[in-house]
């Protein structure tokens, strides 16, 4: 090793440096195959030969080579190894390395549509340019992302040709699984089927598409799993569906079985869960958008606090309990009134103090004449 890790100059230019160093005799040669292959480039991929077309040229010769040796020492810097394969092959050697594997990219599936509609041919001089600018690693995991749609893909054939539930897909894609289906939706339709899995724990997939349909254009296919669709089942149900799913492993094609994992974890870790034993109906069946029984206490709680926040809506809601009583929605029946007797007594003034008793007056009496 020639150099540090941390140097981040392009991998051509690293072995060239190393080559002048050592005074390579190939040198001059090489120098000659990259004049042809600047002009070829620039004119391919930049237009006409300007100052400016024949500076991006260069810059787009030395991504290729560059990306041509890396992918020869499969990622690792290696400027000794770099310098050898260099005078294996040679300038077009190298550049055939990037261009082959380029090839294969653009061969596989960039999704994991089943029946990919129209023609989805992209243009490998784009790409190109893309991994030149993003480098030798976004190339690979690009090309493993693709082989996985590939096998996928195949496993979604598969299971489409060779089950039962499948076959009954066939007949109404679009009602079954939805528009333009990916391989994880035809998973998500059978596999749960061949399992033995009662449906009313498993969410229905045409219902999730037709939800949004957005999720057709804007979702990014290349890293995608089946939007809301989980399931929840009981621990005896589980531990059923768990021994039913190896089983039915064991049926698919032992080369296509790897398209069930997904980072690490298989297609039911993924997408089923043992639930309560108390509960009998999956949390997938239950409306998202209703509260939960601890969300609507912690409400309750807060309605019944003395925040003010929430005094306004404590007494909106007293007040509508209080209308739409019974006492308020049916009167009660009218009492038949009772007779009473007059009540005697003082009366009380506003202030509640009984009011002072008048003074008798002495009743007025005719006078009387004197007799003369």
């Amino acid at each position: 090793m020639q150099i540090q890790i941390a140097d981040q100059r392009p991998a051509l230019t690293l072995t060239l440096g190393l080559a002048k160093k050592l005074q390579d005799p190939l040198l001059p040669q090489w120098e000659e195959e990259m004049t042809k292959m600047l002009v070829e480039v620039t004119r391919k991929f930049h237009g006409s030969l300007t100052s400016h077309s024949v500076t991006m040229g260069l810059r787009t010769t030395i991504g290729i080579l560059s990306l041509g040796l890396q992918i020869a020492s499969e990622g690792a810097v290696d400027p000794d190894f770099w310098l050898a394969e260099l005078r294996a092959g040679g300038i077009k050697g190298v550049a055939q390395r990037t261009t082959a594997l380029l090839k294969e990219l653009t061969s596989l599936p960039a999704s994991e549509e089943v029946f990919p509609a129209g023609n989805t041919a992209e243009n490998p001089r784009q790409l190109l340019l893309l991994y030149i600018k993003e480098g030798y690693q976004r190339l690979m995991e690009n090309l493993n992302t693709r082989k996985a749609n590939q096998k996928a893909i195949a496993l979604a054939q598969w299971m489409l040709n060779n089950t039962t539930s499948g076959k009954v897909a066939r007949r109404d894609v679009e009602a079954t699984l939805g528009p333009d289906p990916i391989a994880e939706t035809v998973f998500g339709f059978v596999i749960p089927r061949e399992c033995h899995i009662d449906l009313k724990y498993v969410p229905d997939l045409a219902e999730i598409w037709h939800k949004d349909p957005t999720l057709e254009d804007d979702v990014d296919l290349l890293d995608f799993d089946i939007p809301d669709f989980h399931i929840v089942l009981p621990p005896r149900l589980y531990n059923t569906a768990r021994k039913n799913y190896d089983a039915f492993v064991q049926k698919v094609p032992e080369d296509l079985r790897c398209a069930l994992v997904y980072k690490g974890r298989d297609w039911f870790e993924r997408f089923v869960e043992k639930g309560s034993s108390r509960s009998k109906k999956t949390e997938s069946a239950v409306d998202p958008l209703e509260p939960t029984e601890e969300e609507l206490k912690e409400i309750d709680a807060l309605l019944a606090g003395d925040d003010d926040d929430f005094s306004f809506a404590a007494e909106f809601n007293r007040k509508l309990e209080e209308e739409l009583s019974l006492d308020t929605l049916v009167p009660p029946a009218p009492k038949p009134a009772k007779k009473t007797a007059p009540k005697t007594g003082t009366k009380k003034s506003a202030s509640g103090k009984a009011a002072p008793k008048a003074a008798k007056k002495p009743a007025n009496k005719a006078p009387t004449k004197k007799k003369s």
